[in-house]
């Protein structure tokens, strides 16, 4: 039993030094290793994976069907790691897509199904909507689930220069017995592209206070691109790369935490 404590207790205070935050569970954190590599900013990129969970207004630009697989280890401890899949197709004029990732270990653990929809309303204009379905497990305690809408939209305001909005968990969803609330947070997020090669990010989030996030993309060639960024409120340092072979898309991204040990992921899009 104290073991069993002691492990819950561990996972809690990891998370909390991670978002700086005492409500630890189902945190806004992006899902990817292109956002990831980007110190968590790319709320506007079209190659931000995972999008029925990240921003549902990507999901219109997102070509023919695609299936996505992830694989990420927080801070080098076998009991932190999160896996997830994305699948995402066009449907009748609407982008559709189905993510669900996990976090935790047969303890502790947070599931959440993400599914969504989009609609591009004019050339530069592209509305989303989805559902996020909560699932929270520990061991010995028992579960609960909630849901959360989510809204979003991306706008192009000129060539080169993009937006993208988030607001999600919009009707307040709690859980538990205590009816714990779930975060309600908004994020917003800019891509600007100067040159061909290069592209900068910069996105902000509000959940109970600000955070803000900054990367920058270098497209080497058609193959090979290269991340790097860095996220103000815990001061960490991210870089990866993304490998595009054909139809299949792999991508990698480090973070280094100043408190903690280091974070990795990996993750690979085939697209039909």
């Amino acid at each position: 039993m104290f073991r069993k404590f002691k492990k819950i207790s561990l996972f809690f205070i990891v998370l909390s030094l991670w978002g700086q935050d005492v409500q630890a569970a189902f945190e806004p954190r992006p899902l990817g290793a292109w956002q990831r590599a980007l110190g968590n900013a790319g709320l506007a990129s079209v190659y931000s994976g995972f999008a029925a969970y990240n921003n549902p207004a990507l999901l219109a630009g997102k070509g023919g069907p695609a299936l996505s697989l992830l694989y990420q280890n927080f801070f080098g401890l076998a009991d932190l790691n999160q896996i997830a899949l994305s699948v995402s197709a066009p449907l009748y004029g609407l982008g559709l897509g189905l993510d669900v990732l996990r976090l935790g270990n047969t303890t502790y653990s947070e599931t959440t199904f993400s599914a969504a929809a989009a609609m591009r309303l004019t050339p530069s204009l592209v509305l989303g909507v989805g559902v996020n379905s909560y699932l929270l497990e520990i061991k010995s305690y028992g579960r609960d689930v909630a849901f959360g809408l989510q809204l979003a939209l991306r706008y192009q305001l000129r060539e080169g220069l993009e937006m993208a909005v988030v607001a999600a968990n919009v009707n307040e969803p709690v859980m538990g017995r205590a009816r714990e609330a779930l975060p309600v947070f908004g994020r917003a997020g800019l891509l600007w592209r100067p040159v061909e090669q290069v592209t900068l990010y910069a996105d902000a989030l509000y959940e109970q206070e600000w955070d803000a996030f900054f990367g920058l993309g270098y497209r080497l060639n058609d193959h090979l691109s290269l991340m790097t960024g860095t996220q103000s409120l815990n001061n960490s340092f991210s870089a990866g790369f993304l490998l595009s072979l054909d139809n299949i898309r792999l991508g990698y991204a480090l973070e280094v935490h100043p408190e903690l040990n280091y974070s990795h992921t990996v993750d690979i899009r085939y697209e039909f």
